[in-house]
């Protein structure tokens, strides 16, 4: 699966009022997006559940799904690296999720 046309393709489901597809679609794709490191990618996933008024589910998803995979994506990443970069990198990316979750918290 072709992780740039499958995440054009939710867009275009989004754009199109459909966005209960859209987020099954980019759910789809994000274990292969965390395979190859793809952080921004794994991310995008947080508006759209905002815009379909699952707050609350896109919160427990982003706990229970996206953390692992952000763990996973550090560690291919920066494998030559040292669990301290590792780990200050899954810290940075999780911070990042949190963000994420707060913006649309707010809105």
């Amino acid at each position: 699966m072709d992780i740039y046309t499958t995440t054009k393709q939710a867009t275009e489901l989004h754009k199109a009022g459909d966005t209960d597809d859209a987020i099954e679609l980019l759910k789809s794709i994000n274990a292969l997006m965390a395979q190859q490191g793809d952080f921004n990618g794994l991310l995008k996933i947080i508006p759209y559940y905002q815009k379909a008024g699952r707050y609350s589910e896109g919160v427990k998803y982003a706990e229970y799904q996206l953390m692992p995979l952000i763990s996973l994506a550090c560690k291919v990443c920066f494998s030559q690296r040292s669990e301290q970069t590792i780990e200050s990198f899954r810290l940075r990316q999780t911070a990042e999720l949190y963000a994420k979750l707060s913006l649309i918290a707010k809105r």
